[in-house]
């Protein structure tokens, strides 16, 4: 079940509710977690209300992991998903798959290899015999000795010949495997509409981050994008023009890519970009041109053209923070710019000041 439209003053009086309740709590004001408890104090979606009542009953802490738990349970788990674990698993087929044949092909290799080493064994036990037999025998007598030498040399270079040229051909092979396999682990990590880095992909990109940040002593940045209004995108032009919306977001966003910057859809109307050794000043500022770009672009819709803006937070990933700390300032800050009107691009600076 879905939530119900509710007019303004209806959102003012859950909004009322449910945020002093969770500063009560202890229950961080992002995003994500106000969904959640927006829709606790609707009282729309039972299942939902049920779970939190029995946490809070049972005086269990609302703490991050848990509300994680909450969204992914009753929200998070959509199409996007669905295509996220069909990409992990086809992933595993193809490991699997080039297992397989990987040790299909060096079994006849290893066989080779084995009968190669016998007839070189024999080979070299033949030529001792015949250094043996060629001292003290007549002229007549070594003549036929060389022969044999000759015949069995030729005999041994095809062989190493024919053994060469296999493994040549596997070789090829497992090179064909590997760059099988590495473009389907890249795919694995590539969003199928936006053709961007995917949520998984973000994961282990924030993960390697904060491990840097913390090893060195440096600071990376994050920052956390929604495009305003999405809904009523699709709500009044339908999920194609969505999608098509979505995409030209994305396309305007992946221009800011470099080696050092990385754009990834992060999921639905959600977009992260994450700037590897940069101070927060830099990326307020790639933040800012990515929020004019957006903004000053036009998005056809059939005959007509729509206009969209975005709205952003920027965070430090550094030493002492931890992953879901990172994250969760980015997303507080851009809880605060959608809540500052929208279109507008806010820091963790702003939250310190305000002391949240």
């Amino acid at each position: 079940m879905t939530s119900r439209k509710c007019s303004f003053e209806e959102t003012a009086v859950i909004a009322r509710k449910a945020i002093p309740f969770m500063s009560e709590n202890q229950i961080a004001v992002n995003p994500r977690n106000y969904h959640i408890w927006y829709e606790y104090f609707q009282s729309t979606r039972k299942d939902l209300k049920d779970e939190l009542d029995s946490l809070l009953d049972a005086g269990k802490p609302m703490d991050e992991r848990t509300m994680e738990k909450i969204y992914e349970k009753f929200f998070h788990h959509s199409y996007e998903d669905d295509e996220r674990e069909k990409k992990i698993e086809e992933e595993i087929k193809v490991i699997n798959r080039v297992n397989r044949d990987t040790e299909r092909m060096l079994r006849p290799l290893r066989t080779g290899l084995s009968e190669l080493s016998g007839k070189t064994e024999d080979y070299s036990a033949r030529l001792e015999q015949y250094a043996n037999k060629i001292l003290g025998v007549s002229q007549q007598e070594a003549g036929s000795v060389l022969k044999a030498i000759s015949s069995d040399t030729k005999d041994a270079a095809i062989s190493n010949r024919s053994a060469s040229e296999r493994m040549t051909v596997y070789a090829k092979r497992i090179e064909e495997l590997n760059y099988n396999l590495t473009r389907a682990r890249k795919e694995a990590r590539i969003d199928d509409l936006t053709h961007i880095a995917n949520r998984r992909a973000f994961n282990e990109s924030l993960e390697r981050e904060v491990k840097w940040a913390t090893k060195v002593g440096k600071v990376s940045t994050l920052i956390m994008i929604d495009i305003d209004f999405f809904k009523k995108i699709n709500d009044l032009h339908g999920h194609q023009v969505g999608d098509r919306a979505l995409s030209g977001v994305a396309g305007i966003l992946d221009r800011r890519s470099t080696q050092d910057i990385t754009v990834f859809r992060y999921g639905g109307e959600e977009f992260a970009i994450i700037l590897h050794d940069s101070a927060l000043d830099k990326a307020i500022e790639v933040a800012e041109r990515s929020r004019n770009e957006v903004g000053g672009a036009t998005f056809e819709v059939g005959k007509a053209e729509i206009r969209i803006t975005i709205s952003l937070g920027v965070s430090e990933i550094k030493g002492g923070r931890s992953l879901d700390n990172s994250s969760r300032m980015a997303d507080e800050a851009l809880y605060l710019a959608k809540e500052s009107g929208r279109n507008n691009v806010k820091s963790e600076l702003e939250i310190i000041k305000a002391g949240c």
